[in-house]
């Protein structure tokens, strides 16, 4: 228990910061319609298949997450009706006990942070398709307009 309080601090959610910063400044860069880069399919793949990965690798961690708060809930849970049984008679009650535990609110901001960056990794992803698109028809168009 003592390393999940340890593992999962306040410093946790500035990671998931910085980490989502990196990801914001990554996605601006792959998703630019650069005119450069137009006829090169090959980059454009790459780069939906980095923001795949991106979104797995953050799903496994949100599950991980999720595993560790939903143990940390049960525990915390126990305990208060152990403790606490005759003073707490309403489930709302007791949820806002557990709720307010620094513990248990990081597990559950650092799962929903990470629940939104794997959501934010999908939109790129969905982005980036979508601009396979929109080099095709650039293309096309630059050739009519070449007269070829």
């Amino acid at each position: 228990m003592e390393d999940i309080e340890e593992e999962y601090t306040s410093t946790t959610l500035v990671k998931i910061d910085d980490i989502e910063k990196e990801l914001i400044l990554k996605a601006d860069i792959h998703c630019n319609f650069d005119k450069e880069h137009m006829e090169s399919n090959y980059q454009n793949t790459n780069h939906i298949l980095y923001w795949i990965k991106k979104s797995n690798e953050f799903k496994k961690k949100a599950d991980m997450i999720d595993i560790k708060r939903k143990k940390k809930w049960t525990e915390l849970h126990n305990f208060y009706k152990k403790e606490y049984s005759s003073s707490i008679t309403c489930k709302e009650y007791l949820d806002c006990f557990i709720e307010s535990d620094p513990s248990y609110s990081n597990l559950f901001l650092s799962s929903k942070r990470t629940w939104d960056i794997k959501n934010f990794c999908d939109s790129v992803k969905k982005a980036l398709e979508g601009k396979a698109f929109q080099v095709q028809n650039w293309l096309e168009y630059q050739k009519f307009l070449n007269g070829k």
